[in-house]
């Protein structure tokens, strides 16, 4: 019995709040909408930054292609660079053999 006047039973508590709750629930209400907006808000910032963080890594991906790329035609450039350097080294030569050739030719035909 004494529990139904105490302060701490929830129907008692129920009965005093009861002209204070369209004031309470207005301020829950408000404070929930604000928690919403913040949210919200906060869901905007975190979706630009996705997006950001989207397109940079597309970026990211087209100069890993593009770097690949060179690489491949910096050692193709690389390769042709070396056999042109031996085709090169192989002219003096050449010339030295035909200017004996031309000479043994030369120095037989007379």
């Amino acid at each position: 019995m004494a529990q139904l006047f105490s302060a701490d039973n929830p129907e008692s508590q129920a009965q005093t709040n009861s002209p204070q709750q369209p004031s309470v629930q207005a301020e829950q209400s408000d404070t929930t909408e604000s928690l919403l907006k913040a949210e919200q808000e906060r869901t905007k910032q975190l979706r630009q930054e996705l997006l950001t963080a989207r397109s940079a890594l597309k970026r990211l991906g087209d100069l890993q292609t593009e770097l690949a790329v060179e690489r491949e035609t910096g050692q193709q450039l690389v390769q042709f660079l070396e056999e042109a350097e031996k085709e090169a080294r192989k002219v003096p030569l050449l010339e030295r053999l035909l200017k004996q050739q031309f000479d043994a030719d030369n120095t037989s035909g007379k």
